[in-house]
C-alpha cells in the first residue's frame, strides 16, 4: 500500500480510506497499531450518527402520526354531530306524529320543548314516514353517543403519549449532544462494540443487556480483540 492523495490504495488503485493527516501514538507500540484505533474509532463516529438519526426520524414519525391520529379523530367527532340534536329531533318527530304539516322533503313541526312552541322545519325524505325518520334520528344519537365516548377516550389518551415521545425525543438529542455511545445503544434497545469501548461499567445499563453482551463475545467480534 502506499499514499496517495490522502488516501491509501491498493496495487490495483481502488482506495480504501482516508488517511489522517495526524496520528498520535502515544500508548501505542506501533502506527499500524495507533492507525488501527484511529479507523475503528473512526467507524464508530459514523455508526453512531447513522443510528443516531434513525431514532430520531422514527420518533418523529411516531409524533407525526399521532399528531394526524388526533386530527382525524378530531374531525370524526364533528362528522357524528351532537348527539342530544339527534336525540331532540326523534322526540319532536314522535310528538308530531298527528299534527306535522309535510310539504315534499320538508315537514313543518311543533317544538314542544321550547319556550312559545314555535314552528320548525326539518327536512325528511318524503318517502319515509315520521316514525322511521324518529327511528333514524334516535340510532344516529345511539352511534354519535358511543363514538363521542370512545374518541374522547382516545383523545385523552393520545395527548400523554404524545407528551411522552417528546421526553425521549428531549432525551435522545441529550445523549447525542453528549456523543454517549453506551446511552444511545440502551435507548435503542440494542448493544455495540463501540459502545462497549472505553467505557466507565454501569450496572444499570450492563444488567440488561447482559445476553447481548455475551452473544457478542461469543461470536468473536474482531472489533473487541485489542
Amino acid at each position: 500500500e502506499r499514499r496517495d492523495g490522502g488516501a491509501r490504495a491498493t496495487d490495483g488503485g481502488a482506495k480504501t480510506k482516508d488517511w489522517p493527516q495526524t496520528v498520535n501514538r502515544e500508548g501505542f507500540t506501533s502506527l499500524s497499531e495507533a492507525l488501527d484505533r484511529h479507523y475503528l474509532r473512526q467507524d464508530a463516529e459514523r455508526a453512531f450518527d447513522a443510528r443516531a438519526a434513525a431514532a430520531r426520524a422514527r420518533l418523529r414519525q411516531q409524533m407525526t402520526s399521532l399528531r394526524k391520529l388526533r386530527d382525524n379523530l378530531a374531525r370524526d367527532l364533528d362528522a357524528h354531530g351532537d348527539a342530544e340534536e339527534h336525540k331532540r329531533a326523534g322526540d319532536l318527530l314522535l310528538a308530531n306524529v298527528g299534527t306535522a304539516v309535510r310539504d315534499g322533503g320538508r315537514v313543518r313541526l311543533t317544538d314542544f320543548y321550547a319556550e312559545d312552541t314555535p314552528t320548525v322545519e326539518m327536512e325528511v325524505d318524503e318517502n319515509r314516514s315520521l316514525q322511521e325518520e324518529a327511528a333514524r334520528r334516535f340510532a344516529r344519537y345511539t352511534k354519535a353517543k358511543r363514538a363521542a365516548r370512545e374518541i374522547s377516550e382516545r383523545l385523552e389518551k393520545i395527548e400523554p403519549e404524545l407528551a411522552a415521545l417528546e421526553e425521549r425525543l428531549g432525551a435522545l438529542e441529550g445523549i447525542i449532544a453528549a456523543r454517549d455511545e453506551a446511552s444511545l445503544a440502551a435507548f435503542t434497545g440494542g448493544v455495540t462494540a463501540q459502545a462497549l469501548y472505553g467505557r466507565d461499567i454501569n450496572l444499570y445499563w450492563d444488567l440488561r443487556f447482559i445476553p447481548d453482551v455475551a452473544a457478542m463475545f461469543l461470536s468473536v467480534n474482531p472489533l473487541l480483540i485489542g
